[in-house]
């Protein structure tokens, strides 16, 4: 079983290097899914995304897909929103039903997040977004990037909202960031990943201490996820240097749809073929990520179109 979790590991490390996001959203269904109660899972989900978007963040850094001034700002303010989000996950355990309504919030959340990115990519690429590019410019403004200034009322609801899904569902929040730095601040999608992985270090490390002060964290299986994804990261973050802008994008939202579905599959009672389908989907997007990298040290300079 232990096997089972190194390769748990070092599969989620691939796609949280190659995504920017911590890899939770991912592993805490995951880990449910194989049989732990979806407490247990979030609290385990948050102490693994620390490791991983430590060593991701370093790799992205030594990239140069680190945007330092949004960090700071996100990363303080999510941690307000996870500690409102503790009492709201403790009632939910006392009663019950933190299984079922945790499980149909990340439902709602990845499917929110696959439309939006893979419909940017699609279809609005380039066109003026209106109503956002007003909100954008509220005052007060504060300056986030070289050439663009920027709402603060923005970043206040981006890090409080990214805080409180952290602290509720047992992520670190990648896999909202990562869509909002590139539908709201504009970033590419290699900061977007970089700058993604640099907040979770923040937002993962507080929730991860308040789940072990609450005794949530499965250290027996933790220890092998980790060191399973330490190679896994490395090779994730190598291949966004190899994969055009536009096919990592539909990729993103790809891949939140197909783990969407997963979920619904739990959801339904259908727990082994929610597995299944979880590790098939995985591992194609595994097997492609390293094919890509691998390609990249048989033609040095080509990207994946």
């Amino acid at each position: 079983m232990f096997i089972l979790y190194l390769i748990i590991g070092f599969s989620v490390g691939v796609l949280g290097g190659f995504f920017g996001v911590g890899g939770a959203f991912v592993l805490t269904p995951l880990l449910n899914t194989l049989g732990n109660p979806m407490i247990n899972a979030v609290g385990t989900g948050l102490a693994f995304t620390v490791a991983v978007s430590i060593f991701g963040s370093i790799k992205h850094f030594q990239a140069g897909n680190v945007s330092y001034r949004i960090v700071p700002y996100i990363g303080g303010l999510s941690l307000l929103g996870v500690s409102l989000a503790q009492p709201v996950l403790s009632y939910l355990d006392r009663q019950n039903m933190a299984d079922s309504y945790l499980r149909l919030a990340f439902i709602a959340l990845l499917f929110l997040f696959s439309v939006l990115t893979l419909k940017k990519d699609k279809e609005t690429e380039g066109e003026p977004q209106g109503i956002l590019i007003k909100i954008k410019k509220i005052p007060p403004l504060i300056k986030l990037k070289e050439d663009e200034k920027i709402s603060l009322w923005v970043i206040l609801v981006m890090g409080l909202c990214v805080g409180f899904l952290s602290g509720l569902l047992g992520v670190g929040g990648g896999f909202i960031l990562v869509p909002l730095f590139i539908l709201v601040l504009g970033l590419d999608t290699g900061k977007a990943a970089g700058t993604s992985l640099a907040v979770l270090i923040i937002t993962s490390s507080y929730g991860a201490t308040l789940n072990f002060i609450e005794g949530r964290v499965l250290f027996d299986i933790l220890i092998f996820m980790v060191v399973g994804s330490l190679l896994g990261t490395s090779i994730g973050v190598r291949a966004t240097k190899n994969v055009r802008e536009a096919i990592h994008k539909r990729s993103y939202g790809l891949f939140l749809m197909l783990m969407m579905a997963g979920i619904i599959i739990t959801h339904c009672g259908h727990r082994n073929i929610s597995t299944y389908f979880t590790i098939g989907v995985m591992l194609i997007f595994i097997i492609t990520i390293i094919s890509t990298e691998f390609k990249h040290y048989l033609f040095p300079g080509s990207k994946s179109r």
